[in-house]
């Protein structure tokens, strides 16, 4: 019996000793277990809820690189008037022009300067990106960590000269006794600029570039009234601003680049097939590869990634929308979007050109 006694003593000061006696269960009602930690913990915010909480009332800024008129400009406000309906919180969104060096300020401003809480993207000249991988020592952005939406439509660059100038097609420019060529452009880093500028050395072309335009509604003004002969831009926008001249053969289309012919331009010759040399074909094709993201609307890195994929996704949903879809339509806007992830890989493939394409292009751009 002491023994016994003593045993049981010497368990109970084990117990104590390891966190006191145990406790008895909880009492619950009859037939309800008691809950757990995991039912009782509190449940996890809906991210959708929490990204609209964030955009309601909010104005979001749409920065656009070139001047209010041009193709840039008008694609960027009607993207504006819908948009704002797919992303939680129905945010106003609103457009600015912030125009120079061809768009490359708009471009510096989203990547270093703009809020990146996800109330600002933009638009800038898809071949600022060709000009990173051309080292350009005023660029102050990486293309690779821009929080890219997606783009509008792949894009053909076309040339045109007024008739009057006696250019009635790309041969009379071309050769040590071609024309000279007289185009406007907004300056290095955009279609305007760089691809004539490849043309003098593919093709040999005899073009003088007078660069300072702030876009190609800038450019298509000088050419009306006879301060340069001509130019070279995208289809998308010219079809806009020359369409009429071009009809009635004011403007004579001289020569065209892009995934696709335009029809609307009949025979007008593809730069490329008129390249002699495996060099010079792979300096034209390039300097349009960004043509095929044309209007590539990006967010500024580092954003929360939740509003990114809210912005990616109501990108998405707008260039689907029936309504926008109408108005681009009225306003002569091509529409053939590409998703973010198939923007960014051409971003990258832009950014991975071998150093033979590199330098081949960066002496072409170079000449004077």
């Amino acid at each position: 019996m002491g023994r016994t006694l003593a045993f049981l003593v010497a368990s109970m000061l084990v117990v104590a000793a390891c966190g006191g006696a145990a406790q008895a269960p909880t009492p619950t009602t009859a037939g309800t277990a008691a809950p757990t930690a995991a039912a009782t913990a509190a449940p996890t915010q809906d991210p959708t809820k929490a990204i609209a909480d964030f955009y309601r009332g909010k104005t979001i800024r749409v920065i656009v690189g070139l001047e209010a008129g041009g193709g840039f400009d008008t694609t960027a406000r009607v993207l504006a008037r819908h948009m704002g309906k797919y992303i939680p919180g129905e945010p106003t969104v609103i457009v600015e022009n912030m125009v120079g060096a061809g768009s490359r300020v708009a471009a510096n401003f989203l990547y270093e300067a703009a809020p990146k809480d996800g109330t600002a993207f933009g638009v800038f000249n898809e071949l600022q990106v060709l000009q990173q991988a051309l080292g350009q020592a005023d660029i102050k952005f990486d293309a690779k960590q821009f929080g890219w939406l997606g783009s509008v439509f792949s894009a053909t660059i076309v040339c045109i000269a007024r008739k009057d100038s006696g250019i009635t097609k790309i041969q009379d420019v071309i050769g040590a006794t071609g024309k000279q060529f007289i185009v406007g452009s907004t300056g290095p880093g955009s279609n305007t600029g760089d691809f004539p500028q490849t043309l003098r050395t593919a093709l040999g072309a005899n073009i003088k570039i007078v660069g300072g335009y702030n876009g190609t509604a800038g450019i298509s003004r000088a050419v009306d009234s006879n301060e340069v002969q001509g130019g070279c831009w995208t289809w998308e926008s010219m079809s806009v601003t020359q369409g009429k001249n071009l009809q009635d053969g004011t403007m004579i289309p001289l020569v065209q680049q892009g995934d696709e012919k335009v029809k609307e331009l009949g025979t007008t010759p593809v730069a490329a097939d008129l390249a002699t040399g495996d060099v010079n074909k792979r300096l034209i094709l390039a300097i349009t590869t960004p043509t095929a993201i044309s209007k590539s609307f990006t967010a500024p890195p580092g954003g929360p990634a939740e509003r990114l994929m809210a912005l990616q996704d109501a990108f998405t949903k707008a260039w689907n929308d029936k309504d926008l879809l109408e108005e681009a339509k009225k306003a002569k806007i091509d529409v053939a979007p590409k998703k973010a992830e198939d923007t960014k890989k051409v971003v990258d493939q832009l950014l991975s050109f071998d150093k033979v394409t590199i330098d081949a292009l960066k002496e072409a751009l170079a000449k004077k």
